[in-house]
């Protein structure tokens, strides 16, 4: 259990791609959409063993600021229903954006 734990701590998020990584009005950390992802994604139940496990999200940010997770790409049937689970719906804060316009971004769990 200790292991676990341990290793779920290391979690690495890796995002690259299109993706909106511009900061709001404000310009602190919370404006840049890649770092409210990780925020997301760091408390997670995926356990990492011996390798590294990696999944494409294919989405949209709506009107009211939420991502809409469309399509995710991973041979892990369980790193799928952890990125649906915890992206969709999910509101985020960003400043301009296009509204429906599709993004990718790619992610990336680690031991």
């Amino acid at each position: 259990m200790g292991k676990t734990s341990f290793v779920m701590a290391f979690l690495a998020l890796l995002f690259t791609g299109s993706i909106l990584a511009s900061s709001t009005e404000t310009g602190t950390k919370d404006g840049n959409l890649s770092y409210q992802i990780q925020e997301m994604l760091i408390e997670n139940s995926i356990y990492v063993r011996n390798s590294d496990l990696t999944a494409k999200v294919l989405f949209k940010v709506t009107e009211d600021k939420r991502i809409i997770v469309l399509e995710i790409e991973s041979d892990h049937s369980d790193v799928k229903g952890f990125l649906k689970k915890s992206l969709n719906k999910k509101r985020v804060k960003v400043g301009n954006f296009a509204v429906g316009e599709q993004y990718i971004v790619d992610v990336r769990f680690t031991s």
